[in-house]
């Protein structure tokens, strides 16, 4: 594995144990941006590791991971379609007002899980041969 790559997924563990460690504290919102983060990172790690492409806006994060996920015959299909899903997380917590900048408690836990999964399902497909 490539030192960056290794370095993106330091970065996406490190989003997901402050994702979790803001939902001990009660703070749905930023818990639930921080596990969209966490993804955001596993996904660069994938995409560096397989394009040598530096992705650095979320938009093109989200576009390289959906024609990577495609290719990648090993990977969960839904984790693209995960990332999106959470990176409507980040939107509203940074954009939106109001009641449509809310998160439930139950919507932040389930990011935290899909991050989990997100990871871990990046780092088994990194491990592969």
């Amino acid at each position: 594995m490539n030192e960056q790559t290794a370095l993106y997924l330091a970065n996406a563990d490190r989003d997901l144990g402050e994702a979790r460690t803001i939902m001990a504290a009660g703070v749905a919102r930023q818990a639930a941006r921080l596990s969209y983060l966490a993804q955001f990172h596993a996904a660069q790690a994938l995409i560096f590791e397989r394009t040598g492409k530096f992705a650095k806006t979320h938009k093109g994060v989200r576009t390289l991971f959906h024609q990577l996920a495609k290719a990648e015959t090993t990977l969960d299909q839904r984790l693209a379609s995960n990332l999106t899903a959470a990176y409507h997380f980040k939107e509203a917590v940074d954009y939106e007002v109001g009641d449509e900048a809310n998160i439930a408690p139950a919507e932040a836990a389930a990011a935290i899980s899909a991050a989990e999964h997100f990871i871990a399902e990046i780092k088994r497909v990194l491990s592969l041969p």
